[in-house]
């Protein structure tokens, strides 16, 4: 499909049912948040880094494994509710885990715990 604008992204999300993470590697990726807020269930190729962040909201496929992939996309596509679920899951799970105002107060607090522990020392 070529290179995409944000806005072209955001509408091919929303009118997707499914987003498939297949990095092999992900210190940390924007795309598949925005996937979910957009109402998309999440498959993920089976990474540490993809458990971490997304826990029980994905289904995994076996890493790096396409018929694996292509398995879990046919049950998804042919389980309207089972689609729906993960649907949900990935949103809730984006909103509580991937929030601005969440970040800053970690952000704020880890700071905070940096600057005692200097005094102290």
């Amino acid at each position: 499909m070529g290179i995409r604008s944000e806005e072209e992204l955001c509408s091919l999300y929303a009118k997707s049912a499914i987003y498939a993470m297949t990095s092999r590697y992900e210190p940390f990726g924007l795309a598949p948040v925005e996937a979910a807020l957009s109402g998309c269930a999440l498959i993920a190729n089976d990474i540490p880094t993809f458990r971490e962040l997304w826990g029980d909201a994905a289904i995994y496929f076996h890493r790096n494994d396409p018929d694996a992939l292509a398995d879990a996309i046919r049950t998804l596509g042919d389980d309207r509710e089972l689609c729906e679920d993960f649907s949900n899951r990935a949103c809730r799970h984006a909103r509580e885990r991937f929030d601005s105002q969440r970040m800053v107060s970690e952000y704020e607090t880890l700071y905070h715990q940096v600057a005692c522990q200097r005094v102290a020392a």
